[in-house]
């Protein structure tokens, strides 16, 4: 059994995850990288993936510990990207949980080294954004942090190859969501203005290159609080805005009074740009997306959005015209996203596919049937 509920921490619903034996409340933890919310208002921000799945488990959801000023430990944290002192405080407080799911690998990896050695450790799932650098690489060739993993999530099939290379008979792709009841549409009045949003391997040089050759007017919110670098939004001009972070709701309504949406992507093997994607398709919003290998998973050229070759300039002018331009497109694209909504992005569906991940995964530990997957 767990050990109760530590301050800091929050508890989800009443629905146990079922597979080999029932799951007590509190047998699964949650692990976050940053600070989470205790309550949420309502309808003042999306519901997390990691709040729907403790609904879904009543697990326990800990996040970063707040810590105000500087320290040598922060500061090498910061630089690696890893949260080294939250792994500690987790496998300190809850030693005797059935399972932990950790949503990055900035609070995975240091939580597998300190889980690899022992003999009788809880089960860890990692939901993976990005293996295939040289730094975790590296660390498992020094360290085999692999070995404090028993499941590997992936949010892209190109990441599912690089994680094979480290559990290959437990890594999985699962299609994320988003919280479709908090980015949904409504009623208000239609703007002419291009939306883009998102920073993280973003190619806003080829899009505002494009732009030029058009009459669109642009409108960028590029701040992200999950990217380590900025995007480069050289080019900027008078037809160009570009907006400081916004909250939810505020993007929310930025989303509603676009006309069309474009996430502008170099090709790289990873899910950037997914949550702009994924928030577009819930807003109902015709999109332009360059074809980058990692969000290859999620869109369909002329079925959900308008996909162009990454970094090709008058491509990508070409689609800003004829989106623009042709309502009929645009009413054909936002068909194709509301479907994408209703059969697999929305969060709902995430966090039971996720659930079911779990539940797999205790089922190969313990040697029990493996469950099915829930429709």
């Amino acid at each position: 059994m767990a050990e109760k509920q530590k301050p800091g921490a929050m508890t989800g619903g009443t629905i146990g995850v079922g597979g080999p034996r029932p799951v007590e409340p509190g047998e699964i933890v949650l692990a976050v990288s940053g600070t989470i919310s205790e309550r949420r208002k309502e309808d003042s921000a999306p519901e997390t993936d990691y709040g729907m799945l403790a609904s879904l488990l009543d697990a326990v959801v800990v996040g970063s510990p707040q810590k105000a000023g500087f320290s040598l430990m922060k500061r090498f944290e910061d630089a690696a990207a890893l949260d080294i002192r939250q792994a500690l405080h987790i496998v300190r407080t809850y030693p005797n949980a059935l399972a932990y799911v950790s949503f990055s690998e900035r609070i995975g990896l240091p939580l597998a080294l300190l889980l690899r050695l022992r003999k009788h450790r809880p089960a860890h799932m990692m939901i993976a954004h990005r293996l295939n650098t040289s730094k975790k690489r590296a660390l498992d060739k020094l360290a085999k942090w692999h070995h404090g993993v028993d499941r590997i999530v992936t949010l892209c099939s190109a990441q599912t190859e690089y994680a094979r290379g480290f559990l290959p008979k437990a890594s999985v792709f699962v299609r994320q969501g988003t919280d479709d009841r908090f980015y949904r549409p409504a009623e208000v009045e239609e703007s002419d203005y291009v939306l883009a949003v998102g920073s993280e391997s973003r190619d806003y040089r080829t899009l505002m290159t494009a732009l030029a050759q058009t009459d669109l007017h642009l409108k960028v919110v590029s701040s992200s609080p999950w990217c380590r670098k900025k995007a480069a939004l050289g080019g900027a001009s008078g037809k160009v805005e570009i907006l400081p972070r916004l909250d939810h709701a505020a993007l929310r309504d930025l989303y509603r009074r676009a006309k069309l949406v474009v996430v502008p992507l170099h090709d790289v093997e990873y899910a950037a740009g997914l949550n702009g994607v994924l928030e577009a398709f819930c807003m109902n919003k015709p999109l332009i997306v360059s074809a980058s290998r990692g969000i290859s998973d999620y869109v369909s050229h002329m079925e959900n959005a308008y996909v162009v070759p990454a970094g090709d300039v008058n491509a990508m002018a070409a689609a800003l015209r004829i989106v623009d331009q042709t309502e009929l497109m645009r009413e054909h694209l936002k068909s194709g996203a509301a479907r994408a909504v209703q059969e697999y992005d929305n969060l709902g569906g995430y966090a039971r596919r996720l659930e079911h991940e779990l539940r797999v995964m205790l089922a190969v530990r313990e040697g029990a049937p493996l469950p099915t997957q829930e429709s």
